[in-house]
């Protein structure tokens, strides 16, 4: 692997959505970390489905799994160690709706201007946040944007619910909307 250093932030950013704890606001920063590292969609699929799923996939299988985060010269090391297989699908399908929503998300980021890439990213988790009970700083954004990052968030929450663990959908959609003035 001739890119090890622009791999590890989108190696790092994918390998959250492997802890074991609330992940879903984390699909923002995934999705900043793969805009920024300039792969194409082709390039981070296989970077997901062979390198970092294979490797954390069965950290969502454990009983007591990692929750404080990887370490990244371990993952790295790991990543680096293994060869690609047709069975690597598999582990990739564990996380797929988070997957899918980052590259939904990293698709919607590049149809921004690169400046703002950061605010939105953060809003956007700030957001899904919200709608799961965390709190998370929101910077500011023009109403514009504002309303993309609420709309997106929306998305990917309705998208990431969990029936059965997670409170009503309805009620988890209703903290995204303004508050009225």
């Amino acid at each position: 692997m001739t890119d090890r250093a622009r791999r590890r932030p989108v190696w790092a950013a994918l390998a959250e959505l492997f802890v074991d704890n609330e992940v879903r606001p984390d699909v923002a920063a995934a999705a900043l970390a793969c805009v920024r590292s300039g792969y194409a969609d082709d390039e981070l699929q296989r970077i997901w489905t062979h390198e970092v799923a294979p490797v954390l996939a069965p950290n969502l299988l454990s009983v007591a799994g990692e929750w404080v985060g990887f370490d990244l010269d371990w993952l790295a090391e790991r990543i680096e160690q293994r060869r690609p297989t047709p069975l690597d699908r598999v582990p990739a399908w564990l996380a797929r709706a988070e997957w899918q929503q980052v590259r939904r998300l990293t698709a919607w980021l590049r149809g921004w201007p690169t400046d703002r890439h950061d605010a939105l990213a953060q809003a956007v988790a700030a957001r899904i946040g919200a709608a799961v009970e965390l709190t998370r700083p929101t910077p500011p954004l023009s109403p514009q944007e504002a309303e993309a990052a609420r709309s997106v968030a929306r998305d990917a929450v309705i998208a990431l619910h969990v029936r059965g663990e997670d409170p009503p959908l309805a009620a988890m959609l209703a903290k995204l909307e303004p508050a009225d003035p």
